[in-house]
């Protein structure tokens, strides 16, 4: 029998494939912290307007804590994706306004343009390491079937 100490963990090694990002995954929620607190001044001194990017940052900051545990790490980053790929849904409209961004308003609008920049640049980063999670994931769970059947 092969001792466990040389087995192949394949949810260690998906954790692992997602450390880079769960890493971004802090300057994210603190970008979007920052546009929270500049938030009232471009869109015309709404508070309320803080609320857009102030939400995900907070429940992005607390995957983040949760995801210092291996175990809940690829969890925890599944849900930093939903939450990105929510704000980026939510502010897609801002490019049909894209025209506006010289007139009253444009601050509004720029505003939105910049939660949906921080979005698609981190969904575009944590592209490559989902697709990374999944080969290197199923090459694991491959051969801890081999070691299984030794």
């Amino acid at each position: 029998m092969i001792s466990s100490s040389l087995r192949p963990n394949p949810a260690a090694v998906r954790s692992a494939a997602l450390a880079q990002p769960w890493r971004l995954s802090l300057g994210y929620a603190l970008l979007l912290g920052a546009l929270a607190c500049v938030a009232p001044g471009w869109a015309g001194g709404d508070v309320r307007a803080a609320l857009l990017p102030g939400v995900p940052s907070a429940i992005v900051l607390g995957l983040f804590w949760l995801g210092r545990n291996i175990e809940r790490r690829r969890v925890t980053m599944a849900l930093t994706t939903t939450t990105a790929g929510f704000l980026a849904l939510t502010t897609m409209s801002s490019l049909g306004a894209v025209d506006r961004l010289e007139g009253p308003g444009g601050l509004a609008v720029a505003f939105q343009l910049a939660c949906l920049a921080l979005s698609a640049a981190f969904l575009a980063t944590t592209a490559t390491a989902w697709r990374r999670v999944n080969e290197e994931g199923a090459a694991a769970d491959a051969l801890l079937r081999m070691y299984e059947e030794l």
